[in-house]
């Protein structure tokens, strides 16, 4: 439909942090805020007539395909409170150097306890740059620090040097 038929690989899972079985926690109205995370009642408050199904679904690391990508020039993710497990789970890629620009959201709400887990885990990664968007979509340089004195922000970018 998008003229890219050809050139992607659709695959069926969750990415995550290894290869498990994970609970997922379909909205049914709001189907972009489905999660790995259970939703808590400010959720429900906030997206009144909101249901939240659970499933199972498969899930596997970014770092399983790892010997069949080359190149990656944009990775985005929007995996709604997912970021920290994507992102360990794609440790090989970001430190080969394979993907040269990533982008992100984050949500402390979404996040939960990984949110600690998240801003740890891009610390250790102070080579690379970090941006962020502005409402004006002007590409603004920030330090992990700063990124997490937010409690949401839609876009945040990593260039990665290598």
């Amino acid at each position: 439909m998008n003229y890219i038929g050809g050139r992607i690989e659709l695959i069926n899972k969750a990415i995550y942090s290894d290869f498990k079985k994970l609970s997922f926690y379909i909205t049914e109205k709001f189907m972009g805020n489905s999660s790995l995370h259970k939703h808590g009642n400010s959720y429900l408050k906030n997206y009144k007539g909101d249901f939240i199904k659970e499933i199972e679904v498969e899930a596997e690391p970014l770092d399983a395909i790892f010997d069949r990508v080359t190149k990656i020039n944009f990775l985005k993710i929007d995996i709604e409170g997912g970021e920290y497990h994507a992102l360990k789970g794609m440790t090989k890629l970001l430190e080969s150097g394979k993907i040269e620009t990533l982008s992100f959201e984050i949500n402390k709400e979404m996040l939960q306890d990984d949110w600690i887990l998240l801003y740890e885990f891009l610390r250790k990664y102070n080579e690379m740059k970090y941006y962020i968007l502005n409402n004006n979509g002007d590409i603004i340089s920030i330090s992990v620090d700063d990124i997490f004195k937010y409690s949401e922000l839609p876009n945040v970018i990593i260039k990665i040097k290598k």
